[in-house]
């Protein structure tokens, strides 16, 4: 058993230069009225799986929510060695579903006084293509502005906000923030002195 596990950007049914291949789907081929089964992972969005003769059913564990795979199973029925059946898997995106998700993180230890990078990714796990978005991010007023990558399209306080003019389903972007915490400020001599006079009566 063979064939591909693909997304049909232009509908033809076929598997070609235009398609997107999905990569790391599990395809499983199961002989019929046995537990006799072979797993395969797709590389590039091929699969291939050796078999005996008999009946085999032949299906992908292809379960993303916004997504359908046709077919679901496939029948291949071998009468002797030698010989093989393509069962392409076409996954076709449910239209107009709306799934965006943004997560903010930092492997590094908060210091005063010392720059602190921040990831700021975000995707589009829908089915929807994302235009003209913003997205706002709100720093404690604790934390300085230093640098980011992409650089914000606006700044307004401490609200920093980006314009996504185009986000396609599939896809991940990430910016990269720097902030700092000041360092706390010396303190003036005088009230140094101030805390040592010890007045006596």
């Amino acid at each position: 058993m063979r064939g591909n596990v693909f997304r049909d950007l232009n509908n033809n049914g076929v598997f070609d230069g235009s398609d997107l291949p999905y990569r790391n789907i599990l395809v499983t081929t199961k002989k019929s009225n046995s537990n006799q089964s072979v797993t395969a992972v797709s590389s590039a969005g091929i699969y291939n799986n050796e078999v005996d003769t008999g009946q085999y059913t032949t299906s992908s564990n292809f379960n993303r929510p916004y997504y359908t795979v046709t077919p679901a199973t496939a029948t291949s029925t071998f009468s002797g060695f030698d010989k093989a059946d393509t069962v392409n898997f076409i996954v076709a995106p449910i239209p107009g579903l709306r799934d965006y998700y943004l997560n903010l993180s930092s492997q590094q230890i908060l210091r005063v006084g010392r720059q602190l990078s921040y990831q700021l990714v975000y995707g589009n796990k829908g089915t929807d293509t994302l235009s003209n978005r913003t997205i706002s991010f709100v720093k404690d007023n604790k934390f300085e502005f230093i640098s980011s990558s992409p650089s914000p399209s606006s700044i307004s306080g401490d609200t920093l906000r980006w314009t996504v003019a185009s986000f396609l389903p599939d896809s991940q972007r990430v910016i990269a923030m720097t902030l700092r915490i000041p360092g706390i400020p010396p303190m003036p001599a005088f009230w140094g002195y101030a805390s040592l006079v010890w007045v006596y009566r």
